[in-house]
Parts: C-alpha cells; sequence; structure tokens
C-alpha cells in the first residue's frame, strides 16, 4: 500500500490537482451489465463517464423491449452479444432491461445464438471458443470484493487486514486520500469496488477520527500551514515553511 507521508499533509478534503494518472482512471465508471449500472457495453461513440455521474444519456440508443424485435436492432443485439462480460440470454436481458423471454424471441429472430458460458456467439448457430476456466466473470468480481479491497495502484488489500467496516479503516483511507481522492470520490470509489456503501459523511467523519482531516488546527490551537507548518492568528508563520 503506496503512502506518502507529504501528500498527507496536503489533505483537505478536496481533490488534488496534480494525481497519478490511474487514479483518473479508477474513478472512471466501469463497465458492467446491468441498464444504468455502470458504462454501456455497445457504445456509440467515446464515453466519459465518471463514479457518480447520470449513466442515463449514454444508454439513450439502446432499442427498446418492440423494437429489438425489428430488423434494425440485429446489428447491435449481436454486437452486444459478443461483448465479454456477456454470457448467457440473462445477462443480455440485464443489460436491456427486458425479460429474458423477449431477448430469447429477439436473438431467434435475429439468427443469433448465444451459449451460457462459451464466451462466444455466431449468426450461424456455431461456437468458435469456450472460456478457459468456466467461470462466470460476475461470479470471479464478486467474489474478489469478498475478499479483498483494490486500491487504484492495482494493488488488493485483503479484508482480513482491514478494520470493520473497511471503509473506517486508517491505512486504506490514507492510502485513497494520499493518491490524491477527495472525500466523495473515496465515498463512490468504496461504494464501488466493495460491498458498503459509505456517505460522504461516514467517509469525512471516519477521516476526522484517525486525523486524516481536521479541522485545521493542532493541539496547540495553532492554524496549519503549507506542509503542515504552523500558523499563527495573525497569519505569521512560527517557523519558515520553505526551509
Amino acid at each position: 500500500m503506496n503512502l506518502s507521508l507529504t501528500r498527507l499533509e496536503d489533505v483537505d478534503g478536496d481533490a488534488f490537482e496534480e494525481r497519478p494518472q490511474y487514479v483518473e482512471d479508477a474513478l472512471e465508471a466501469p463497465r458492467k451489465v446491468g441498464k444504468h449500472d455502470g458504462k454501456p457495453l455497445v457504445s456509440d461513440g467515446d464515453i466519459d463517464l465518471k463514479l457518480g455521474d447520470n449513466p442515463r444519456p449514454h444508454y439513450e440508443h439502446y432499442p427498446s423491449a418492440d423494437d429489438m424485435l425489428l430488423p434494425p436492432a440485429g446489428d447491435f443485439l449481436y454486437e452486444l452479444a459478443e461483448q465479454p462480460e456477456i454470457w448467457d440470454t440473462a445477462d443480455i436481458a440485464d443489460e436491456l432491461n427486458v425479460d429474458e423471454e423477449r431477448v430469447e424471441k429477439a436473438l431467434e429472430l435475429h439468427g443469433i445464438t448465444i451459449g451460457v458460458f462459451e464466451g462466444s456467439v455466431s449468426a450461424d448457430g456455431s461456437d468458435s471458443s469456450t472460456a478457459s476456466d468456466g467461470t462466470d466473470a460476475d461470479e470471479e468480481e464478486q467474489s474478489e470484493m469478498a475478499n479483498g479491497v483494490p486500491l487504484p495502484s492495482g494493488e488488493t488489500v485483503s479484508k482480513s487486514l482491514l478494520s470493520d467496516p473497511v471503509y473506517t479503516d486508517k491505512l486504506l483511507l490514507s492510502a485513497l486520500f494520499g493518491n490524491g481522492m477527495s472525500v466523495r470520490e473515496v465515498s463512490l470509489y468504496l461504494s464501488e469496488y466493495t460491498d458498503e456503501n459509505p456517505s460522504v459523511s461516514d467517509i469525512r467523519d471516519a477521516a476526522e477520527e484517525h486525523s486524516i482531516l481536521g479541522d485545521g488546527t493542532d493541539e496547540s490551537g495553532l492554524r496549519r500551514g503549507p506542509r503542515g507548518k504552523r500558523v499563527t492568528s495573525d497569519g505569521q508563520y512560527v517557523s519558515d515553511p520553505w526551509s
């Protein structure tokens, strides 16, 4: 877990202006099965969707339950069925928010077949590939979420090493804030990548309890300045902050 004490001195609850690109990437809404649950699996262009953004406008090109039975929907359904997140007709039904029976009828009309856990689709009824371990990708993701918490840097921290609930863990919060996340971003990130749903207030309270965030004063009543230097009530530094 990469921590920077210098960076933590700069934490004030707002996002850092300069932070690693992997933090920006981690705050992107993920691709996932389920209409309006993240980035759409079939897009009509580049998508800039962050955690907490409204995803609905990015699904406007999705066919309705009636439209998916019409010829123009064939190409869309074929592309959707080819996505790596799609394993069976139930996934397609979730992504389109329609009944699975409707999906089966549409696929039959358009001559598209898809096999359970086979990870491939064809318009002529043939299968081209099989998943190497036969494991549902969604189940793997759920298992990882149950056992650990991923960090923006790519590491995963075992829940056995963290406080319960995990959003109260000092080292985890230090890692996220030290990477330059704001209070709101930490709340959104942990809501997405754990089975907890901490509010902004929950995160702020936990961070203040661990002195990651505070009211801006130290035990002597002096206000903290740049890099943690103390400042008197008249604005004078107790020590030179650039020394």
